[in-house]
């Protein structure tokens, strides 16, 4: 009887033990996922372009390239000591001062080319006072090795990106300055240089938030380019070419959303969050690599809608609005949660990069358009007019004098209209 009592124990042990094992046990990484951040943390050794973006607002008579170095090698630094959970925060440091005023209204809003034309007396004295930022941006945009040189982390600092905007806008100010000066092949010339730039960085962006930064700064340069042109104030420019697949692709910018997301989900049980997730357990319901296998999928779907082209696009994202929320069952109960909540809806951005393409589309459909107020029978005559996304539906004019194309999801900043 003992004997028989014993060996009912030890079976309940080996039970408990083998069921303890089996509902804690993880999964090791998939090949994919393993090809995945291998290639995220594949990094080159040198960016001028990277390094000089990172310094971009550095004091007058201070080098951007020379602060761009040492605010990554103080993050690698800490980085190195610390591991990449605690907070890194920057050492406080002079900056340029950054523009802001009325001059910098937001193009696409209805007045602000109004107010800009009652202003111009303005634009000397605001280029004088950021020459140097201007003088920056142009450089930046020739410059062709850009990769971002940090290592992912949840503390990774940012390029300072909202300087990189003002600058655009610098540069947009001194094309209207020229152009009201007479100076109207001179404006043209340097707002294509900026959108020739624009689009060789867009092409190059690894990050997520680089990425749409630039694609609203080529929304914008069209922008002014439609206006000046309506305005007469440059001449007729050169029809422009379609997104590029490098320029569309976000396969880059995914690859490290990624990386920087494994890198969380691997140290979430370092983190002090228990709170937030109510009374789940890190350690009872919670595998990592399990969370990031299964996190893999979204991304990989996303990269694959970014490379069509927008007419597929829409019949896509009309089949399938959302993507898929894996679900890695019982044992997995707050990595499912994660999968929930976690990461913005990149459906949302494939679309802003794919409505460029109607704004080039409507861009050089205005160049076909006279001067002055446009008639239902001039947009009929328009050549080529089929959307982007619908071939067979024509630009419409909106409200407010826009002409614009439908989009398969809400445009944003005006995407898919230009002011005629």
């Amino acid at each position: 009887m003992r004997v028989i009592k014993w060996l009912c124990g030890l079976c309940l042990v080996l039970g408990c033990a083998g069921g303890a094992y089996l509902w804690l046990r993880d999964e090791p990484p998939s090949a994919e996922v393993q090809q995945w951040l291998e290639q995220a943390r594949s990094q080159p050794t040198q960016s001028a372009a990277y390094v000089f973006l990172a310094g971009l607002d550095a004091p007058l008579r201070h080098s951007p390239a020379a602060l761009g170095a040492a605010r990554l090698q103080a993050y690698e630094q800490w980085l190195a000591s610390h591991g990449p959970v605690q907070g890194f925060k920057p050492a406080a440091q002079a900056s340029l001062i950054l523009p802001a005023g009325a001059e910098f209204c937001s193009i696409e809003a209805p007045s602000c080319f109004t107010s800009l034309l009652q202003r111009q007396e303005r634009l000397p004295q605001v280029l004088a006072e950021h020459a140097a930022l201007l003088s920056r941006y142009r450089y930046f945009l020739r410059l062709q090795d850009y990769r971002t040189l940090s290592s992912p982390g949840l503390a990774e600092p940012l390029p300072p990106l909202l300087y990189l905007a003002r600058a655009q806008q610098l540069l947009s100010l001194q094309a209207l300055q020229l152009a009201l000066a007479g100076e109207g092949k001179v404006a043209l010339a340097l707002l294509e240089e900026d959108q020739a730039g624009i689009r060789r960085q867009l092409g190059k962006a690894d990050q997520l938030v680089m990425k749409m930064t630039l694609v609203a700064m080529l929304n914008r340069n069209l922008e002014w380019l439609v206006r000046l042109h309506r305005a007469e104030l440059v001449p007729q420019p050169t029809p422009l070419v379609k997104l590029r697949p490098a320029e569309r692709s976000l396969v880059l910018a995914m690859q490290r959303e990624f990386l920087l997301g494994a890198v969380m989900l691997e140290n979430l049980r370092e983190e002090d969050i228990p709170s937030l997730l109510e009374e789940a357990s890190l350690w009872l319901d919670y595998k990592p690599q399990m969370t990031i296998n299964a996190s893999l999928l979204p991304h990989r779907q996303v990269i694959q809608l970014s490379r069509t082209e927008p007419a597929v696009f829409a019949a896509l994202v009309k089949k399938r609005p959302q993507l898929p929320v894996p679900n890695t069952g019982l044992r997995n109960r707050v990595g499912n949660i994660l999968l929930d909540i976690a990461g913005a809806d990149f459906v949302e951005y494939v679309g802003r990069v794919q409505d460029l393409d109607s704004k080039i589309k409507l861009v050089n459909l205005s160049l076909q358009l006279p001067s002055g107020p446009v008639t239902a029978a001039q947009l009929a005559a328009l050549r080529h007019r089929g959307n982007p996304y619908y071939a067979k539906q024509p630009p419409r004019l909106d409200e407010q004098n826009r002409l614009c194309f439908d989009g398969p999801l809400p445009q944003k900043d005006f995407g898919r209209c230009v002011q005629l």
